[in-house]
């Protein structure tokens, strides 16, 4: 029996605190239970007076049993368990007894010496004592006993996908008191089973008749069978457990939802390439199994409104969307909240092979000239993704028609902006016949007023912020004009005039002063006249668009006021302090001209980078043209 602990007390600031002193392990004991050198433990055993082996701790925690169940040496493990059965069930600083150590590395023989199964070919009598016998009871009490992380032996068999130790736990535990437990991340064994694939033990927990079905996320064990992909243990649940199918996870998704995205089983395909069954086959072989259980499930949407169907074209997974359309044909008609269907959002995914594969289906094409809530045909959504490549197929593979306006009277051309020059769009959409709508002809014809749209911050913003902004200059240059630089004479024959009338600089200041004076205030009548009668939006826009320009040369002209006025007081002291004040008034103006101009620069070489990519992408890609041609 293993000894009480010492417990000494420090005065500290008249304080007392606890310290408990344990014994550290013999390196010797260490040695042997790591190399498994059954010598040397009986010669530090078979001594006068032994070490107390509950005692014997790392500074982890871990006595010689973990020690020796982790470095997998059997022998020792037996001997162990003679010396001390209390050890099975004794737990490290991680909460971890040898019984979770062994069922993490997977051995069986090292689990059934901590948890021995009955003998059935005993008497009746013989095995009532060997259900009494101590190791039973120890392996017992270790197997319902959680690690700080709350998972018990059989937890972490089931992650490690140890399935014969499973088997074994679980055969000794016959009361199946665990399998209706959960762990701190709310996993059920069976869900853990499921998650592995581990058909066996699904099946055994089952045959228990007594378990839990829970899983993080509220999903059911069949959810994560189909998200990795576990065929065996799919086919054991919808055969024992059909009330799993229709049942959605927190996230509003079935098991169909995540059955139609092709990412979940990228995993597999290194899982399994040694096998003869390949993954796209494995899933077309659920999502068969799943439809045939229940063919409702493709018209469950999630939460966002998406069916199985749009997410499998969303993803790119053709083998999905073929499944479920040979078993619910009629779900081609399904549409999102926004009124689109599977080929819109193929379209808006840009994913030029599913848009490919959709039309080569019949009832597809019908579906090409299918406005959603806003009116928009997969043609318009094409040409708003502004890609050629795209807008090509739809107009090889199906027959869109391309005088269809959306809600806004936007035709296809409208969107793609047929005024631009040199258009590779623009360019395709002409040689098909595509015309603007009507109600686009006016903009040919500048006679005609045109309606035009200012957003309400726009308006706002011009007509509130801007006559501040004027004001301002005015009232700043009206007061610079009677405070000249230098001042005024107050003798003489010139009494009166400014001091550097005759300095050319000065002359400068001046002029520039009056004409930003005379900006200020003309762009601020402009304003005025705007706002007071703010309905007509052509005269607002016209309005702010003209106190544009003038407010700009409004504020170039204060500029160089204030550095014609620095210079003129500087000038005769300090030259180059002068000089530098002309140069660094110019800095805004000019680095306001050099962003303009490279903003403008900026937009020209990314149009003609997306020219030569249409242009290289439409000989590579758009092969079906060719060959319809």
């Amino acid at each position: 029996m293993g000894s009480s602990p010492c417990h000494i007390t420090e005065s500290m600031d008249n304080r007392e605190f606890p310290l408990t002193r344990l014994e550290k392990m013999d390196p010797k004991l260490y040695e042997a239970a790591m190399k498994g050198d059954m010598k040397l433990l009986i010669s530090i055993m078979e001594v006068d007076c032994p070490p107390d082996l509950t005692s014997c701790l790392t500074p982890q925690k871990n006595t010689a049993l973990h020690i020796a169940v982790k470095f997998e040496q059997q022998e020792i493990v037996k001997r162990l368990i003679q010396l001390c059965t209390s050890l099975i069930s004794q737990s490290n600083s991680k909460g971890d007894t040898p019984l979770h150590v062994a069922a993490r590395t997977g051995r069986t023989d090292l689990t059934k010496l901590l948890t021995p199964t009955l003998n059935l070919n005993l008497t009746k009598e013989n095995l009532a004592l060997e259900e009494g016998d101590p190791v039973r009871q120890a392996g017992s009490v270790a197997l319902r006993m959680r690690n700080l992380e709350g998972n018990n032996p059989i937890d972490e068999a089931l992650k490690k996908s140890y399935g014969a130790v499973a088997l074994h736990l679980l055969a000794f535990e016959e009361r199946h008191e665990l399998a209706r437990e959960v762990n701190v991340a709310g996993e059920s064994l069976l869900y853990l089973a499921a998650d592995a694939g581990l058909d066996k033990v699904v099946q055994k927990i089952i045959d228990s008749g007594d378990y839990s079905t829970q899983g993080p996320d509220g999903q059911n064990p069949l959810h994560i069978a189909v998200i990795k992909g576990q065929l065996g243990v799919v086919r054991i649940l919808l055969d024992k457990e059909s009330d799993f199918i229709p049942q959605a996870d927190r996230f509003g998704n079935t098991v169909l939802h995540y059955a139609s995205v092709k990412s979940y089983y990228r995993e597999l395909k290194d899982k399994n390439k040694g096998s003869r069954s390949s993954p796209v086959s494995f899933q077309k072989q659920i999502l068969g199994l799943l439809l045939e259980a229940n063919p409702s499930l493709a018209y469950v949407p999630d939460r966002n409104g998406d069916y199985p169907l749009f997410i499998a074209a969303r993803k790119g997974f053709y083998c999905a969307a073929a499944v479920i359309l040979d078993y619910c044909p009629d779900s081609i008609e399904l549409v999102n909240q926004k009124g689109q269907n599977a080929l819109h959002l193929a379209v808006m995914e840009k994913n030029w092979f599913i848009i490919g594969w959709l039309l080569e289906r019949l009832e597809f094409k019908k579906l090409i000239n299918e406005p959603d809530d806003d009116g928009n045909t997969p043609m318009h959504l094409a040409i708003l993704t502004n890609r050629l490549d795209i807008v090509r197929l739809l107009i090889c593979k199906g027959s869109p028609d391309l005088t269809m306006s959306n809600k806004e009277g936007l035709t296809a051309m409208d969107i793609c902006d047929y005024k631009k020059k040199e258009h590779p769009i623009f360019d395709k959409l002409t040689e098909c016949g595509a015309v603007p709508d009507r109600h686009r002809w006016q903009d040919w014809f500048p006679s005609r007023r045109k309606k035009v749209k200012i957003s309400p911050e726009f308006k706002k913003l011009g007509l509130q912020i801007l006559p501040i902004v004027t004001s301002l200059v005015a009232t700043v240059t009206f007061a610079a004009a009677f405070t000249v630089p230098g001042g005024y004479k107050n003798d003489g024959p010139r009494e009166g005039l400014p001091v550097f009338m005759r300095n050319t600089a000065f002359h400068l200041f001046v002029l520039s002063d009056i004409l930003a004076f005379c900006s200020s205030m003309t762009a601020t009548v402009l304003l005025v006249y705007a706002n007071a009668d703010s309905e007509d939006e052509l005269k607002v826009y016209h309005a702010l668009k003209t106190c544009y320009y003038i407010s700009g040369v409004a504020i170039v002209a204060t500029i160089t006021a204030f550095v014609t006025a620095l210079y003129v007081l500087t000038s005769k002291e300090s030259l180059w302090l002068a000089v530098t004040s002309l140069l660094l008034g110019f800095v805004v103006p000019l680095f306001l001209l050099c962003f303009r101009w490279g903003l403008k620069k900026l937009k020209r070489n990314l149009f003609d980078k997306n020219r030569v990519f249409y242009g290289t992408s439409s000989n590579r890609r758009i092969f079906i043209c060719s060959s319809e041609r």
